[in-house]
Order: C-alpha cells, then sequence, then structure tokens
C-alpha cells in the first residue's frame, strides 16, 4: 500500500513528470524544468494558484448596438442575442 507520509525530499525529473501528468492536461519541458527540485508542496501550490493570464471575455463585434458585444456578461437571457451561430464560434475559440 502507497504511504500518506509527506514527501521529504525535492522533486526528481521522474517526480515532476508524474505530478504534472496526473494534475494537468498537457505541459511542456520548460514547465517540467521548473517543477524539477521544487518540495511538492510548492509543486502543487504553484499547479493551484489562480494564472496570472487569465483570458478576457469574448467579444463579438456584430452587431454594433449594445448588449450583443460582451453578451455573456450581460443580465439579457442567452437566447435573445442575435447571431447565435458567431457568438457560438467566439466561444469555442475562447
Amino acid at each position: 500500500m502507497a504511504s500518506l507520509t509527506p514527501l521529504g525530499s525535492n522533486l526528481d525529473l521522474r517526480k515532476a513528470k508524474h505530478l504534472l501528468r496526473r494534475a494537468t492536461f498537457k505541459f511542456t519541458k520548460a514547465q517540467l524544468d521548473t517543477f524539477v527540485g521544487m518540495s511538492a508542496s510548492d509543486a502543487v501550490n504553484s499547479l493551484t494558484t489562480a494564472p496570472s493570464n487569465i483570458l478576457s471575455e469574448p467579444y463579438d463585434p456584430l452587431p454594433i448596438e449594445a448588449p450583443d458585444g460582451f453578451w455573456i456578461s450581460s443580465p439579457e437571457l442567452p437566447n435573445s442575442f442575435e447571431g447565435q451561430g458567431r457568438k457560438r464560434a467566439h466561444i469555442a475559440g475562447w
């Protein structure tokens, strides 16, 4: 049975790769290199903090009148907006 005691040593390449495989959808070599040498708690904290590059709300430039531009945060009902197909494409790209 696996041990539940906290990992006392820093992550080596194998353990960092294992953590990133389990906790993310994909990772780069640069990210892997960043995690090698971190403590386990620092690595988990790094993975669970909010990223600084949060995507902004998608904007639909057509039609020009409000509230269609930033329709996601609008109080209007979603089915009241024009161009539903175009808006779905914006969401898919977002």
